[in-house]
């Protein structure tokens, strides 16, 4: 235990037997402060030191010593307590005294994804012990006070992937990681979710601070400006957001497909809006907004908002009209034909017909008297 000057007072309890055949002439007491092996047992190449504490007989007996120094992280304070006879000394096995607490893991990235509930974290575990692994935990403001276990990373595994059923894009999402050495176990429950027991001897400070998921941006709006450019518009969502990404392409699957989006990264000191420039006109282009945490390689998105679409086709030539007849009885009909002309190469949408009056004022619109839909490509309709 610790004792009032910054160190270490150890109480030794240990049993020598001792007859003809096993004669002792002394024991000696030793102990190591050391980064355990496997197991928390300790390394064979540890440096010990001699307590001081020698006895002269055999039998039970204790013995009580001090050290100058505490337990580091990482570390463990081991005893064992030598025999000796005729200058030959028989080392006994070392018992562990104190099991200090882990390093703990830091975060590097997260990335969750909403619409399949997984989380990939990549951590670096930077606990020395051979055998420690990294508990991940998951909150949410629902329950603030509560974590759940939802995996496990073994020992030099930097990234993985869970499964969480439990994000929501309405709630503050949570991660945290511990270092841990011990065993775990998982098993799906009435549920069908896989949950995780780890039983621990030596574990870390839990770690928050990385793994906080930013929420859904809300009020997410595009409009289109000048020739080839759009503006994005979005809210900032709660506090923990420090930037954005925004992303587009001209393909709705982009965020699905190894033919990704083009993106940009803006921080918190600009308003919630942004204009893309340079886009193709003549195609409808997609976006998407996500808020972040973190910079440079540290980020941690939130949740994608909704596809966003806009058309960039340019307006169409003014077409010029060709009637098959110049007149038109009041039971009669007329094909009407044209060609349709764009700048941008894109394709007609809509065509409308309607009557027109010329008078001495001028020209008068009147009602529309036929149609066309896309299918037809606005080429000739009878009216």
């Amino acid at each position: 235990m610790p004792n009032d000057v910054g160190g270490i007072s150890v109480l030794v309890d240990w049993t020598a037997p001792s007859d003809s055949r096993t004669p002792i002439d002394k024991t000696t007491v030793q102990w190591t402060i050391s980064v355990p092996k496997e197991g928390l047992t300790c390394s064979d190449d540890a440096s010990w030191t001699d307590a001081g504490v020698s006895k002269d007989t055999g039998g039970n007996d204790r013995a009580q010593f001090s050290i100058d120094r505490l337990v580091k992280e990482d570390s463990c304070l081991f005893v064992r307590v030598n025999n000796e006879h005729d200058g030959k000394i028989t080392y006994g096995t070392p018992h562990t005294a104190i099991i200090e607490k882990l390093k703990a893991p830091t975060f590097t990235k997260l990335d969750v994804n909403m619409e399949t509930k997984k989380v990939t974290i990549t951590a670096t575990n930077n606990s020395e012990v051979p055998d420690s692994k990294l508990a991940v935990l998951f909150r949410s403001s629902d329950n603030p006070n509560a974590s759940i276990l939802i995996g496990v990373m073994e020992h030099g595994e930097n990234i993985a992937t869970f499964d969480c059923p439990y994000l929501g894009e309405e709630e503050d999402n949570s991660f945290g990681i511990y270092a841990f050495q011990g065993n775990h176990s998982e098993y799906i429950n009435e549920e069908q979710i896989t949950e995780f027991k780890v039983s621990v001897n030596a574990k870390s400070d839990e770690t928050w601070k990385g793994g906080e998921i930013p929420l859904l941006a809300k009020n997410v709006k595009v409009a289109s400006l000048k020739e080839g450019s759009v503006q994005v518009t979005w809210n900032w969502t709660g506090d923990k957001n420090e930037g954005a990404i925004i992303s587009w392409a001209d393909h709705i699957d982009a965020w699905e497909s190894t033919d990704e989006p083009s993106t940009y990264t803006i921080n918190r000191l600009y308003d919630g809006k942004w204009n893309i420039h340079g886009l193709e006109t003549g195609r409808t282009w997609y976006i998407r907004v996500r808020l972040t945490t973190g910079s440079g390689e540290n980020i941690t998105a939130g949740p994608w908002s909704d596809i966003l679409s806009i058309d960039l086709s340019s307006a169409p030539a003014i077409p010029t009209l060709v009637l098959s007849d110049n007149v038109v009885t009041e039971s009669g009909s007329v094909s009407a034909s044209w060609i349709y002309v764009s700048s941008d190469g894109s394709r007609q949408g809509y065509g409308e017909i309607c009557e027109v009056e010329i008078t001495s004022s001028g020209i008068r619109y009147g009602d529309i008297i036929a149609h066309t839909n896309s299918s037809q490509g606005g080429s000739k309709v009878d009216v």
